[in-house]
Order: C-alpha cells, then structure tokens, then sequence
C-alpha cells in the first residue's frame, strides 16, 4: 500500500544567534531578533522609553504531518515614564514552500500560572485505497487565550515577506516596566492535496519584530479621563465602565471597547494621525 504522507524533507533556515543551519523536515524556527539575527530579542527606543520583546516563533518539531499546530510565548516589556506605546507585531520572512501556513496571534494581560502546550495525535484514513496521516491538535491551558489580535495566512512565496501579526498593539511604559505577552499559533494545514510532493525540500524562515516607526502613527491615544480627571493608564478593572458619550476619535474613526477583557477597537479608521481620548467613570 503506497503512502503518500511519508514524513517530508524540508529544508530550513534557523535564524539564532547569527548562526545559518539546516535540519531535515521542517526543522526550524524563527527568532525574535534585531539587527541581522544575532540576538533573541529586540530593542527599540521611542522618545523616553524602551520596548524589549524576548522569545521566539518555534515551527521545529521533528515528526510533521499536515495539521500539525505548534504555540510559541513572546514577551513585550515596557520601560520609561508613563508613556503610551503603540507597535505593529510583525513577521518577515520566506515561506517557499506550496501550502501556505496559518497563524493566529493571541494577546495576554498577564503570564498565566501554567505553561500553554499544544499536543498532537497522528491520525490514520484510508482514501481510494491509499493511507493518509494526518494530525488532529489540542491546546492545553489554553483559558487565557480569549483576545486574539490577528489571524490569517502566511502565504507560499520565496521572496521575503512582510505579514502583521498584529497591527497597532499598544502598551503603557511606565518606571518598573510593564510586560504583556503573546501566543502566536503556527499551523500547517491539511489539504486536498499530495502535500509531500509539492512541499518536499521547501524551506520556510524569518524574523519577528515590533515595528516602531518615526512616522505618525495610525492613532494616537492623546488622553485618558477617569471622571473627568487625566490618568496615566487605561484602567482594566471592574469598578470602573468605559463612557462611550464622551469617548471619541477624530477623522470620523469610531471606538468601541469590550469589558470582559478591556480592548478596544477603533473602526472607521481612514487616516495616519487619528487622536483619540477615551472617558472612564467609575461604577457607584
């Protein structure tokens, strides 16, 4: 009986500490780096204060057949004076091979207790009287992966790419540092197709990086109010509820904010520079 999901031979690129390997089937990973992969974070300096990201995308399990999910941690500190950070998270890369990859990209307030895990099981079927492995993923501890803020596709391309993870994150950086962390899921999806043949010595590699830019950025959180007086954070408890009267953006960009995980989204945004002050009040 012929097999058509052998395991792949993929060739790929493993961007740490400066130093280029090859491993065989889909071994690899992508580093958080900052100048030239030769550190596994990154540092960037925006007027008074600093924004460090540390970790790494993994995509280097040895045994791979499609399905296969794998979940990787990044944590994002911020240190200076009070002040509002906002970011684009974003991978740049290769992926030369024919299925393109999907990711979803989780934020998260605070660590959680347990390590998040993805555990794999591989999956037999028997189609036109041919074998086909597949693998069905689960995700443990996964309670605190409720705000995702991206979702899509790396698509197949030799060339380098750019695809944002996530666009317009923002943090407060404040005199101790504050620090929220993402989950970035990576999966190779299972097709319709003989995903051995066409994705055989292929190779995917890259970077992860918080694009800072001097320009203007999309929106500018330009206050932020609680009953009237300016605070220097957003606050993130119960005891207090967004006002949606007095909150506002201009240029026609609306605000909305969802109280069960305190985001906000900002719809209707057409143009670089868009202020926004958001009103607080607390409950009574």
């Amino acid at each position: 009986m012929q097999n058509k999901n052998k395991k792949l031979t993929i060739l790929v690129a493993v961007l740490l500490l400066g130093i280029g390997s090859t491993f065989a089937y889909f071994l690899g990973k992508t580093v958080f780096s900052g100048a030239g992969a030769t550190t596994s974070a990154t540092t960037a300096t925006i007027n008074n204060s600093t924004l460090v990201l540390e970790g790494e995308i993994e995509f280097n399990d040895p045994n791979m057949y499609p399905g296969h999910e794998t979940i990787s941690k990044i944590k994002a500190t911020a240190t200076g004076q009070d002040e509002l950070i906002i970011y684009n998270l974003t991978w740049r890369g290769s992926n030369a091979l024919n299925t393109p990859l999907e990711f979803t990209a989780y934020r998260v307030e605070t660590a959680p207790e347990e390590e998040i895990t993805i555990n794999c099981e591989v999956k037999t079927e028997i189609k036109d009287g041919t074998q086909h492995l597949s693998e069905e993923c689960t995700k443990n501890n996964a309670n605190v992966l409720t705000n995702i803020v991206g979702k899509g596709t790396i698509p197949s391309n030799k060339d380098q790419q750019t695809i944002n993870l996530s666009l317009n994150e923002f943090i407060t950086a404040t005199e101790n540092g504050t620090s929220i962390y993402y989950y970035v899921v990576l999966k190779y999806p299972n097709e319709e197709k003989d995903q051995y043949v066409l994705d055989k010595n292929g190779n995917f590699d890259g970077t992860l990086e918080a694009v800072l830019s001097d320009t203007e950025a999309d929106v500018n959180i330009v206050g932020v109010y609680l009953n009237d007086k300016p605070i220097k954070e957003i606050p993130k408890d119960s005891n207090y509820t967004f006002d949606s009267t007095k909150s506002s953006c201009d240029k026609n960009a609306t605000l909305e904010w969802n109280s069960e995980d305190s985001t906000l989204t900002i719809n209707n945004l057409t143009e670089s520079g868009t202020n926004c002050k958001l009103y607080f009040k607390s409950n009574e």
